[in-house]
């Protein structure tokens, strides 16, 4: 068992970047920077529009979190074959630019010998466990119950009765939050 107060998971995205916090002596918590869908935006503009609203978010984190022990931002890999391969193969390579810019900044930000930071692809923290599945046994372990929303590839798991501190949380970001909080988990883990 692992001695860590605490880790922290950041699920890269473009609009809904999402932050857990794996608690060993509390609650997990977390955050999302939300950024309102543009359309006509090109690569380049979407990906400094998030990493600059995650800079003020850094900080927070920061402030809250100043001693966390483990960092864990999901990495990204491009599926090239078989049925698994990614039809836009560009939203991968955008994810990757955000993933890659806001490590950076943690790196600046919780500049401590005393956190680590770990980059995994999907199939390193999942294994070949579906996103789904994984957020669900995440919600009943924490006691919250859940339902799976959306079909094939898109299923993700939603807390049916998380705690009140997550309100802040809406229906639609759960996809990114669950997987926030088990990169905390799995960092925890470690």
């Amino acid at each position: 068992m692992s001695t860590r107060k605490y880790t922290i998971g950041i699920d890269p995205d473009l609009h809904d970047l999402s932050i857990g916090v794996w608690n060993h002596d509390g609650p997990v918590t977390a955050y999302v920077v939300h950024l309102k869908r543009e359309t006509g935006l090109g690569r380049e503009e979407a990906v400094d529009r998030m990493v600059r609203e995650f800079l003020s978010a850094v900080y927070q984190l920061h402030e809250e979190h100043e001693d966390a022990e483990v960092i864990v931002m999901e990495g990204q890999s491009l599926k090239r074959r078989g049925a698994a391969q990614h039809k836009r193969p560009d939203d991968i390579v955008r994810l990757a630019q955000v993933a890659a810019q806001c490590l950076g900044m943690l790196r600046i930000v919780f500049d401590s010998l005393a956190t680590s930071f770990e980059f995994p692809d999907p199939e390193r923290w999942k294994g070949s466990v579906a996103k789904h599945a994984m957020q669900a046994r995440l919600y009943k372990s924490l006691g919250w119950g859940y339902t799976i929303i959306g079909t094939g590839a898109n299923r993700y798991a939603r807390p049916t009765n998380p705690p009140a501190s997550f309100n802040h949380i809406s229906k639609g970001q759960w996809k990114h939050v669950g997987d926030a909080l088990l990169l905390a988990k799995w960092g925890y883990e470690l």
